[in-house]
């Protein structure tokens, strides 16, 4: 299985030395159950937490994988998180991605980026403005 800090900006310390990369999901829905199951899997990442506004969604990711459940992406950010996949519906994508990328997590967000032209080029510039990384999920064919 591949190394989940080999080809990430936020995967080395100060000195150059790989560290685990602290990853989180927000919503657990199909998609986002497989971003869960990747990083619990994946040599050097570690699974802080999952956001789902579903009680029985969360519960479940506890119990199928161990890792803490949150209400909010506030507190995946309290836990520490360096990089999020983001598997909401569309039109959650910039209200989800907005507090962790103003907080300068790296964000992955499920295809399509936004709703929006508009809100895809706010995206955009809160990246830009932040540093944090910002990409677009595509599946693999």
């Amino acid at each position: 299985m591949p190394d989940a800090t080999a080809a990430t900006s936020t995967g080395s310390d100060a000195a150059g030395a790989q560290r685990t990369l602290r990853c989180g999901v927000v919503g657990t829905g199909r998609m986002g159950r497989h971003h869960v199951r990747k990083y619990a899997s994946l040599s050097g990442s570690e699974l802080v937490g999952v956001v789902d506004e579903n009680a029985e969604r969360r519960a479940a990711m506890v119990e199928e994988f161990g890792c803490p459940a949150f209400e909010t992406e506030e507190q995946l950010i309290e836990a520490g998180v360096d990089a999020v996949s983001i598997a909401v519906p569309t039109t959650f994508h910039l209200k989800c991605a907005r507090p962790l990328l103003n907080a300068g997590v790296a964000c992955l967000i499920e295809k399509p980026l936004a709703n929006t032209v508009e809100e895809a080029s706010e995206l955009a510039a809160l990246a830009r403005s932040t540093g944090a990384t910002l990409m677009v999920g595509h599946i693999e064919r």
